[in-house]
């Protein structure tokens, strides 16, 4: 299973004991969670990430990660 998070995609799959575990790549990008939706993994990683892009900026709680990471500092300093 595959799944965009917004701040990472995911690859899901089980080990040989059963286990389920988790790959994945962090994303430049922001959006509230809990959020998870099917990628297309055939595709070129160029036209990945540019759709994933695109789906981030269409939620209404989009920001960059960098500025999110800004915005929790000044709540939590420290």
């Amino acid at each position: 299973r595959y799944a965009c998070h917004g701040n990472a995609l995911s690859f899901y799959f089980p080990d040989p004991d059963g286990n389920y575990l988790e790959m994945y790549v962090h994303t430049p990008w922001y959006i509230p969670q809990p959020h998870g939706v099917p990628y297309d993994l055939s595709l070129p990683s160029e036209e990945i990430m540019r759709k994933v892009e695109a789906h981030c900026r269409e939620d209404p709680g989009f920001m960059m990660e960098a500025d999110r990471q800004k915005q929790a500092r000044k709540i939590m300093p420290g």
